[in-house]
């Protein structure tokens, strides 16, 4: 019996990495109704979307991986493929690779302060602007550098 429980206890882990390494892959829902509701309106979010644009490009911890060398149309299509994620938890396809960005852990944590800085520009609740940042999971799966 005690033989058992050693061969369990040196299986376990193993059996646990092929489990996780093994799982399907994450999808992921925009942001609830009732989130968008509370949020005001489409134009309110694009409100947002715009003042998330504008406190990216003059951060200069990742203004020069968003600036896009001052195409501001890619910029503002960024901008609204951003937009589109947050709220139906999907884009057409992964924009990473669409705008040519990888991004590291660092930088992608400054668009999250950057994201909040919106919301307390747009006078956003801080509970709402918590789905918000939480919807854009799919954004950070897609450009960190790995």
């Amino acid at each position: 019996m005690n033989r058992k429980l050693k061969a369990i206890a040196l299986l376990a882990p193993a059996a646990l990495l092929l489990a996780t390494s093994a799982q399907a892959d994450v999808t992921y829902s925009g942001v609830p109704a009732d989130t968008y509701t509370r949020f005001g309106s489409k134009a309110a979010m694009d409100v947002w979307a715009q003042d998330l644009n504008y406190y990216i490009l003059g951060d200069n911890r990742i203004n020069q991986v968003f600036g896009f060398n001052g195409d501001y149309a890619r910029s503002k299509a960024l901008q609204d493929d951003l937009e589109t994620l947050i709220l139906t938890g999907s884009t057409d396809q992964n924009l990473a690779v669409k705008y040519g960005l990888s991004l590291t852990e660092t930088q992608y944590n400054a668009v999250v302060e950057n994201a909040y800085l919106a919301c307390e520009a747009s006078r956003t609740r801080y509970q709402v602007c918590n789905r918000i940042v939480a919807a854009m999971a799919p954004f950070e799966h897609q450009a960190l550098a790995r």
